[in-house]
């Protein structure tokens, strides 16, 4: 497919959008007639009633095209039945009739979480991906034609499946919500998935041209116009009062630098004594969900005191919630069962006490209503500045016969409505997108959020370090702001390393367990570490927003090597990060870093502070003595 144009999308809308549905039986656009259009909208209009819109967005400055379709029933009857909506149906050029498609895996709690995957495509063979949220994939695919290729991007927090069927001579690329088949009540509306594409030709590391988009026009800003990369402090909700007093005083007279102070789940429910810690054997944090006010008995004066004291000490305060779910005992569900329906009955970790949970129905406008009043409330009482979202995907009302996919449409419109509610009523407050673990990455929730915590595999003492590493490697094809949290043993800076991206949570010990837990910095505790490893990210914070190049293969074995480079051609200046894991022989081996051919670069090892002078096109020799092991090198050019 050429560069996007003005004119292109033009010819789109007079010859055929890259849109296909089934309405009363015929194919779109059958039966309809083109009512209006302009740069940002065109309206097909059916005798009936029936409205299709594309809202349209294109950014020239990138060369990529953006749409959400909206169905719209102003006839005085129910509408036909709206079926196989495809919101993307696009046929690629492709003369070698062979394609290869690079999509990322989703989590599953596993070490390989997130691993970038190639599959190729010969003529007559073809691939679907779908999940829901981003649980088996991630809603980004890179098509590659041979001469040039095309990016998808779809933004659903729902079900959602990308297509792709290789022909003799061109790709078929088909995305959207699939199984929908519905039709319109008179005044009804509803949206479909949003659709980005971005065409590219031949080029190397192309994906770089999707993450610049991202950077520029999705992911959130701050007041100095970039997205915000942040290193977190994370603490346990349930710790009393005086103990997030005394560890927020001990970051300040330490100076560590740290953005923000991050309180975890366990702060809330009932009045009621509770672990300082996340305790593997009771979870009774999540026994409480529901009851979105302070626990009074842990918290006598509110988390006013702990958030007042993390704006002196130079942070801001993310506050936990887990906002959809709630104990059929307790809360909203106790009050207004209607609001939503059970979820879960069963165990909670290793607790065997069963918990009985319901989700909220985001496509009631009362129950929704309700929910963003509850927690807007708590974190503007508590003087919260982010709002870190732990739950899972928006759900609906059950469908009726024959309008099957409609909750869905719905809920997931509302749980946008709810995100762009909090953050109008708290300009500048930072969404924390956890949905347990990196469940909910997609188009429309990365432009509203960033992603502390991308994976439940870390929530455990034994989790490998690897899965950051193989996490960082592969989100950086698509976003800097999906960022990686590693248990960190004591002191070690490969641990600390794997979890980089584009923002790191962090905890000063260990803050939960198998019935013991700490609640403050052991007696060992390296702080000269911990301040050079803290010291040394913000020298390469900057590089988070850069481009990016893997310099190496990665995958989840343990005797492999892996590297990859960050890059800001503005500052002339970037970072490469090496990692040898625990079965690794190879102590040395070569990179190639994408630099300006010719031009004399000084690289610089953070840790001993060696310098070496490479100039671009040549090989830089990565040596790791350690194993486990990392190299965190800072390059500039010279002169």
């Amino acid at each position: 497919m050429k560069k996007i144009t003005a004119e292109t999308i033009g010819q789109m809308i007079d010859g055929g959008f890259p849109v296909s549905f089934v309405y009363g039986g015929k194919p779109f656009p059958e039966g309809f007639a083109l009512k209006s259009k302009d740069s940002h909208s065109v309206v097909f209009a059916h005798p009936d009633g029936l409205k299709f819109r594309l809202q349209l967005e294109y950014y020239p400055d990138t060369g990529a095209l953006e749409w959400t379709g909206w169905f719209e029933n102003a006839g005085e009857n129910d509408s036909a039945a709206i079926q196989n909506i495809d919101i993307l149906d696009i046929s690629l050029d492709c003369p070698a009739g062979e394609s290869v498609v690079g999509i990322t895996k989703g989590s599953s709690v596993q070490i390989d979480d997130f691993a970038y995957i190639k599959q190729t495509l010969a003529a007559g063979q073809g691939a679907l991906y779908r999940t829901a949220g981003s649980g088996a994939y991630l809603p980004f695919a890179n098509v590659d034609t041979g001469d040039g290729g095309l990016f998808v991007g779809l933004g659903w927090t729902g079900n959602w499946f990308v297509g792709v069927d290789q022909r003799e001579n061109e790709t078929r690329v088909t995305a959207g919500m699939p199984d929908a088949d519905f039709y319109l009540h008179p005044g009804e509306r509803v949206r479909t998935p949003r659709v980005l594409i971005l065409p590219y030709e031949a080029m190397q590391h192309s994906h770089n041209l999707f993450r610049r988009h991202m950077i520029a026009h999705h992911l959130p800003k701050g007041a100095d116009g970039q997205p915000q990369v942040l290193v977190c402090l994370a603490t346990w909700g349930g710790m009393k009062t005086h103990n997030h007093l005394k560890l927020i005083r001990y970051v300040k007279e330490n100076n560590l630098k740290y953005d923000c102070y991050w309180i975890d789940a366990g702060w809330f429910g009932p009045d009621h004594d509770t672990d300082e810690y996340q305790n593997f054997l009771v979870e009774d944090w999540a026994y409480n969900q529901g009851e979105w006010r302070v626990n009074r008995t842990i918290h006598p004066d509110g988390l006013l005191p702990i958030s007042k004291a993390a704006h002196e000490a130079g942070m801001k305060m993310l506050l936990w919630c887990g906002a959809f779910a709630c104990s059929t005992e307790l809360g909203w569900y106790k009050e207004h069962p209607e609001w939503g329906r059970p979820t879960y009955s069963g165990p909670v970790g290793l607790n065997p006490k069963v918990a009985n949970f319901a989700a909220i129905y985001m496509d009631d406008p009362e129950a929704v209503e309700f929910l963003a009043e509850t927690v807007g409330n708590v974190l503007h009482d508590n003087g919260a500045d982010y709002y870190r979202e732990d739950t899972g995907l928006p759900i609906g009302h059950p469908d009726e016969e024959g309008r099957r996919g409609i909750g869905e449409m719905k809920a997931v419109e509302g749980f946008y409505r709810y995100w762009d509610g909090l953050q109008k009523k708290n300009p500048g407050m930072i969404i924390d997108n956890c949905g347990g673990g990196g469940s909910r990455l997609d188009l429309e929730t990365l432009s509203r959020s960033y992603c502390f915590w991308r994976s439940d595999y870390n929530a455990y003492p034994n989790a490998d370090p690897i899965n950051g590493q193989v996490g960082t490697y592969s989100l950086h094809h698509w976003s800097p702001m999906i960022s990686g949290a590693i248990v960190d043993p004591k002191n070690s800076s490969y641990s600390f390393r794997s979890g980089l991206g584009g923002g790191r949570p962090l905890s000063m010990f260990t803050g939960g367990g198998h019935g013991y837990g700490e609640t403050e910095p052991p007696e060992d505790f390296d702080i000269e570490w911990h301040r050079t490893m803290l010291d040394q990210f913000d020298k390469i914070k900057k590089y988070q927003l850069g481009d990016y190049y893997p310099l190496t293969g990665c995958d989840a074995n343990t005797d492999s090597y892996m590297a990859y480079q960050l890059d800001r051609p503005d500052l002339k200046s970037g970072m490469i990060l090496a990692f040898r894991r625990q079965d690794c022989e190879t102590g040395r081996f070569a990179v190639r870093p994408v630099l300006e051919e010719g031009a004399e670069y000084i690289l610089t090892d953070l840790d001993t502070g060696k310098k070496v002078a490479i100039c671009g096109g040549m090989d830089y020799e990565c040596v790791i003595q350690d194993k486990p092991g990392s190299l965190l090198v800072h390059y500039e050019i010279y002169g």
